[in-house]
């Protein structure tokens, strides 16, 4: 299957990590399928982001503890690890 949309030279920020790499992202349909496409890739659309940001605006990063079913300091432990 095709790549629908490649986008090159993007800094893409790990909201994890706070780490920022750079990336081509390619996108087929509504779905990334890679942040590592090679710098040769083929796409129907492509897009020189020009080292711009790439933000993971749907990745939330946070959990209810109250449905892990674990105490508090159990949480903090598991989290840390």
């Amino acid at each position: 299957m095709p790549i629908s949309l490649l986008l090159r030279s993007c800094r893409l920020l790990n909201v994890y990590t706070g780490e920022i790499r750079p990336a081509n992202i390619a996108v087929q349909g509504e779905e990334i399928v890679s942040t590592d496409a090679p710098d040769d890739a083929v796409a129907e659309e492509s897009i020189d982001c020009g080292q711009m940001y790439a933000v993971p605006g749907m990745i939330d990063a946070h959990m209810h503890v109250n449905t892990t079913f674990l105490w508090s300091g159990e949480v903090v432990r598991a989290g840390a690890a």
